[in-house]
């Protein structure tokens, strides 16, 4: 299990499972998570990437919505 490996596409996999998995607006993914939907929206521009609590909100999600770790982006790929 990649729990806290940090070999994942956080820009790619926020869009993924917000777009493609939940098809979610920012501002819902934002609420689902606990974070601003600024937030959101640096995380899928590659602004920044979420915080380790955050990761593990959004994989949890994933895992929920059948986003299955090997569905995870990686770096590099």
């Amino acid at each position: 299990m990649r729990l806290f490996t940090d070999n994942i596409d956080w820009t790619r996999f926020v869009v993924l499972l917000r777009e493609r998995f939940f098809e979610y607006t920012q501002k819902e993914l934002s609420d689902e998570v606990g974070v601003d939907p600024n937030t959101v929206a640096k995380w899928e521009q590659g602004k920044s990437t979420p915080r380790r609590p955050n990761k593990r909100k959004l994989k949890e999600l994933a895992r929920k919505k059948g986003f299955t770790e090997a569905q995870w982006p990686e770096k590099g790929k």
